[in-house]
């Protein structure tokens, strides 16, 4: 938990011992994620480097940091003792740091309730991890701390097919930040994989509201609203919205993106004979090209032939392109124009 400060702990303790580092937090996640960043002249010797290992690794800044940690009595203290005794001893000796956790937990202490959580996390026990986390959600504040657990919450749940409580800690979070059309687009996704797609279609629309008049961003969250649809068998509409998206998307990043998730959808109606016309009449020369691939895949070597002759007046330099040319030629068994 970002209160413990632990990095900074084992800074000054390095530092007291002639080690520089420099704490740092936020690696996980931007907000957990303590580490040390050390940064050795180029002209180090090897026994520096052993030195500088051995002040890092001793024994003895463990048994100094217990010792001071005993003596204080505050929240924090507590927790980072119990942690150190369980990285530190056995079996036996783990078990009796999480029940220790445990008592701290059930008097209210929000941050050994966090400490069980990501010791379940690394066992692999997603039961018990979920219950520490609630445990931590009720004992936090409100903020961005608070919201972190629930996005855990909310994924281990998804990861459980929980639907339910995945739902309910979501809008919790929707709820602490009403304007976050980003989180409302990356929640749809997640729901949508899990085949939550009322859920899915929902907030992707509500991101969508919260973007209106921004063209910039509202072209990748249509994109994604299209996704979700062809993904609920929705298919019809999501080729509406793609071919409405085709109208406005001028960069070719997202073109391209279109063109995937359009020839994706044509697969599932099997209709990939109107997409063949229609990329082939289309001015886009990436369409045309993709027109030209899609009646190779069809088996209409003719039409095929004559969208990559289209394709190459406008771009006779793209030897990718000459190359799938000349490999359908050669198929056709025109041997001279392969040459």
């Amino acid at each position: 938990p970002v209160e413990m400060r632990f990095s900074k702990q084992v800074a000054a303790e390095t530092q007291r011992r002639g080690l520089v580092s420099y704490p740092l937090q936020g690696s996980a996640n931007g907000i957990t994620g303590d580490h040390l960043l050390y940064a050795p002249p180029l002209m180090i010797t090897r026994e520096q480097v052993d030195e500088l290992i051995a002040i890092e690794r001793g024994r003895g800044g463990i048994d100094a940091l217990r010792a001071r940690l005993v003596g204080e009595a505050d929240e924090r203290s507590r927790v980072l003792l119990a942690l150190i005794d369980y990285r530190e001893a056995d079996e036996v000796g783990r078990d009796r740091a999480v029940e220790r956790l445990e008592h701290l937990a059930a008097n209210g202490e929000r941050l050994a309730a966090v400490a069980l959580a990501q010791i379940a996390g690394k066992r692999a026990d997603t039961v018990r991890e979920r219950m520490h986390l609630r445990r931590a959600i009720e004992l936090s504040p409100p903020g961005a701390e608070k919201d972190e657990l629930r996005e855990r919450l909310a994924r281990r749940a998804l990861d459980a097919r929980d639907l339910d409580e995945a739902r309910s800690e979501v809008e919790a979070l929707m709820e602490s930040r009403p304007r976050d059309a980003d989180q409302r687009a990356t929640w749809a996704g997640e729901f949508a994989s899990a085949g939550a797609h009322e859920d899915a279609k929902r907030w992707i629309d509500t991101a969508i509201a919260l973007r209106r008049g921004d063209m910039r961003s509202l072209i990748p969250l249509r994109i994604e609203r299209a996704r979700i649809l062809h993904g609920a068998a929705e298919s019809e509409a999501a080729l509406g919205e793609v071919e409405g998206l085709l109208k406005q998307a001028t960069s070719a990043a997202y073109r391209m993106s279109l063109y995937e998730l359009e020839l994706e959808i044509h697969r599932a109606l099997g209709t990939l004979e109107d997409l063949a016309d229609r990329h082939a009449s289309r001015l886009d020369l990436d369409a045309a090209i993709l027109g030209a691939r899609l009646y190779e895949e069809l088996g209409r070597d003719e039409a095929a032939s004559k969208a990559y002759r289209r394709a190459l007046r406008s771009r006779p330099g793209d030897r990718d392109l000459r190359a799938a040319y000349a490999r359908l030629l050669a198929r056709m068994g025109r041997i001279d124009d392969v040459l």
